[in-house]
């Protein structure tokens, strides 16, 4: 009886969506045209984020606030492509920054601890992530998917997380013209 959507669309108040249990509204207020994700708690504990943009939303149960801007030094264009957590105060977000043009990138892991966004400190890696969960053995490992786009072809990589430690754990190759 509530369900959010977001997507990329022209005009800021198409981006997101809302499912009362009976029908789909658009919501009006506009944040922006770029939402690419969104993780809900409760009903008056949801979040979003945006791509390009590096902007963060949180819905209070009856507005979006701004709930902080995530940007790198040196790269122009911060994606973000998956939220996730555990609880409002262990907050996951994950994509990539970028130079204008697409030449150099990176993927970026943020973290929230309930007062602020910060970078999780992690060997670069050209990819971009989209998607991270934590294991359900409990151990405190995470497990994020990432797409590693290339002129030859594309390769879609898995990583293991435990703290600052990212090691890769499967990885398979899409090559053009195969």
């Amino acid at each position: 009886t509530d369900v959010w959507s977001v997507g990329i669309a022209d005009a800021a108040d198409l981006s997101k969506w809302h499912y009362d249990g009976t029908q789909w509204k658009k919501d009006p207020q506009r944040v922006s045209t770029n939402l690419t994700t969104v993780f809900g708690f409760a009903q008056n504990d949801v979040w979003t984020s945006e791509a390009p943009g590096g902007r963060f939303w949180r819905y209070d149960g009856s507005r979006w606030n701004n709930a902080g801007t995530f940007s790198v030094p040196s790269y122009s264009l911060t994606y973000l492509t998956n939220i996730w957590g555990e609880s409002s105060n262990d907050i996951f977000c994950v994509g990539a920054v970028s130079v204008s043009g697409g030449s150099s990138y990176k993927g970026i892991i943020l973290h929230y601890d309930g007062n602020n966004w910060m970078y999780v400190n992690i060997p670069e890696e050209r990819v971009v992530f989209t998607w991270i969960r934590c294991d359900i053995l409990g151990t405190g490992k995470y497990y994020l998917t990432a797409e590693r786009t290339e002129p030859t072809g594309d390769t879609t990589k898995i990583f293991e997380l435990n703290g600052t430690t990212l090691k890769l754990i499967y990885e398979t190759a899409n090559e053009l013209g195969a």
